[in-house]
């Protein structure tokens, strides 16, 4: 048997040593290969996550602005000409394929989600789906944004810009909803509250004025700013108790009963849907009974004795000017209620409203935006509301008032008492909305789930 030679077993060992090697490079390479797939499908999730995200985002923004073209901008928004489909019961949804980057690269499409509208809780839920660059997975991700209505009358009086209050003029609160804090639903001085309190929006000087005897049994507030004159007797505070009030504005913001972080604007009327088209009831200026529904009047001018009678639930729409003077009256029968939405001028006096039905929210008048003008005055007692964020409110006289009142700007004079219906914080508007949670969502059982 031969032997191999000594330079044959090298040549064989460095064979083998170059094949070994040889595998392990290419082991390494395919090792480096895989690795930087695996690190391109890893980093096209990324962005895939991080685009998702994005488009659920501008989803939801999508959904807010045609929930504010709606509500705040009096438009007729979630139509099918704005490529809307209408659900069913206040639900909405809009679907945008092929969304592109600026390159023109589709980054991929999303959806809005809109429920709850016309109801005091909508949401808008925006659903976000990114096409992955590499791979064939796409990335889905939402976003929800929750809205709470907000109160209509959150204080007892509340401007826009000004607020003025002289003579004897005073403000406190109840609650006609709660039987410690009311009799049978109306203000009882032995159950009052100290909880009348004022603000206005205007971040001038002397945005609130106090004079005279006039008294805030609560608090006062003004935009950031503002300042609030006090002189004469006029004291303010959440208190009966006399040596406890302030008279000054400088005690009341020391004691934190006067702060510069007023309430939110109040946004103007929206005319309802059907009041627009409803029948005419012509001028009304003699005796009417209105038994129920939805009604126009070209104005309202009640004298002498003139007593329109308000007898189930009525909503009417002033198209001109409103007025009572003399004996004249409006009549809420137990069990009315009325809704007035006025076009122009208001002026009651006389025997103004007479609200059997007890709580202000059966008396509610609405000043759109072209009514400037409002004044009541006389002896009249006066249970409602006066929501009428652009006219000038001038309130005189000795009759008191229980209810709220909102405006542009407020007089107050004489000698009537202001009780505040704590009961309204909770009654809220269609056209008034605050953001009231933001969350992104979770895929769980074939839906989106916080």
């Amino acid at each position: 048997m031969n032997r191999p030679s000594r330079q044959s077993l090298e040549q064989g060992s460095a064979i083998t040593a170059a094949a070994v090697s040889a595998a392990i490079l290419t082991i390494l390479a395919a090792g480096l290969l895989s690795y930087m797939a695996t690190e391109g499908r890893l980093t096209s999730r990324s962005h895939a996550w991080k685009h998702a995200l994005h488009l659920a985002e501008a989803a939801a923004e999508i959904g807010v602005a045609e929930f504010t073209y709606q509500y705040t901008q009096g438009g007729s928004g979630f139509t099918t000409g704005r490529s809307w489909t209408d659900q069913g019961g206040g639900s909405y949804t809009k679907t945008v394929s092929n969304f592109t980057s600026n390159a023109g690269a589709t980054i991929g499409h999303l959806t809005i989600n809109a429920t709850g509208i016309g109801t005091s809780t909508p949401q808008i839920t925006g659903i976000g789906t990114a096409t992955a660059s590499v791979g064939t997975q796409n990335v889905s991700r939402a976003v929800r944004i929750g809205f709470a209505a907000n109160s209509l009358f959150p204080m007892g009086i509340i401007s826009k810009n000004t607020i003025t209050m002289s003579g004897n003029a005073s403000v406190d609160s109840y609650d006609s909803s709660d039987s410690t804090k009311s009799t049978s639903g109306l203000y009882d001085s032995s159950k009052k509250q100290a909880n009348g309190n004022i603000g206005t929006t205007s971040t001038s000087a002397n945005s609130i004025t106090l004079s005279g005897n006039a008294d805030v049994y609560g608090t006062a507030s003004t935009g950031t700013g503002g300042t609030m004159s006090m002189s004469g007797n006029a004291q303010v505070g959440p208190t009966f108790v006399g040596g406890d009030r302030a008279d000054t504005s400088t005690e009341a913001e020391t004691s934190g009963w006067l702060t510069d972080s007023g309430p939110t604007a109040p946004p103007d009327v929206s005319l309802p849907s059907g009041l627009s088209s409803a029948s005419s009831l012509g001028n009304i200026n003699d005796d009417v009974t209105i038994s129920g529904g939805d009604w126009q009047a070209s104005q309202i001018n009640l004298s002498g004795n003139d007593t329109i009678t308000i007898s189930g639930t009525v909503r009417i729409y002033v198209t001109g000017s409103s007025s009572i003077s003399g004996n004249a009256e409006i009549q809420i029968n137990a069990g009315g209620s009325l809704e007035v939405y006025a076009a122009g001028s208001v002026s009651i006096a006389g025997n103004g409203v007479n609200n059997d039905a007890t709580t202000p929210d059966k008396n509610m008048w609405y000043g759109l935006s072209s009514c400037t003008s409002w004044s009541m005055s006389g002896n009249a007692d006066w249970v409602g509301t006066v929501y009428a964020p652009q006219a000038t409110l001038t309130c005189s006289g000795n009759g008191d008032a229980s209810g709220a009142f909102v405006a542009s700007t407020i007089t107050i004079s004489g000698n009537g008492e202001y009780h505040y219906d704590e009961a309204l914080q909770d009654f809220t508007g269609s056209s008034s909305y605050s953001v009231a949670s933001w969350q992104e969502l979770r895929y769980s059982g074939g839906t989106w789930v916080p």
